[in-house]
């Protein structure tokens, strides 16, 4: 007998829990009343682009080398977004189009590639290196005592 007033209770309890929820909470979007694209209120300011003009700056560099070379500016995976000619003697800007979600691209000019921070809608092309505590700049040349072993050992 106890064993049926028990399950008769587990499944009183498990039909009374599962009621449908018919209100409509605002604060959660997802439990929304909309039913068609003419019931969704959309505010006025809401911008529907998914990608933005992107300037990049190319600073000039205190170099004699004038030749023009072609830059490209690529993404993360390799695609060319755009590609424009340049002169290291001049500070030149190209502007294009790119998605909204990409934050960075590589830009390419001859031998130097660097990785150019666009989340902006703008970034700076530098073509020297920036000092960081990776990069020695001193004139006295520095060695790793193990670069010097081969050097040290006697000849026979």
């Amino acid at each position: 007998m106890r064993k049926l007033f028990y399950l008769s209770l587990v499944v009183g309890l498990g039909l009374a829990s599962c009621s449908k929820d018919t209100g409509v909470n605002a604060k959660d979007p997802s439990k929304s009343a909309a039913t068609s694209m003419q019931d969704v209120e959309i505010p006025a300011g809401f911008d529907w682009r998914t990608d933005h003009m992107v300037t990049i700056t190319m600073e000039a560099a205190p170099v004699y080398y004038s030749q023009p070379e072609q830059v490209k500016v690529k993404n993360a995976a390799g695609k060319l977004l755009a590609t424009f000619t340049a002169k290291m003697t001049e500070t030149t800007s190209v502007s294009f189009e790119l998605a909204k979600s990409v934050k960075t691209v590589t830009v390419e000019c001859g031998s130097i590639v660097r990785e150019v921070n666009v989340a902006g809608g703008s970034g700076v092309f530098s073509y020297i290196d920036e000092a960081d505590e990776t990069t020695n700049d001193s004139e006295v040349p520095q060695f790793d005592e193990k670069e010097l072993e081969s050097f040290n050992e006697p000849l026979d």
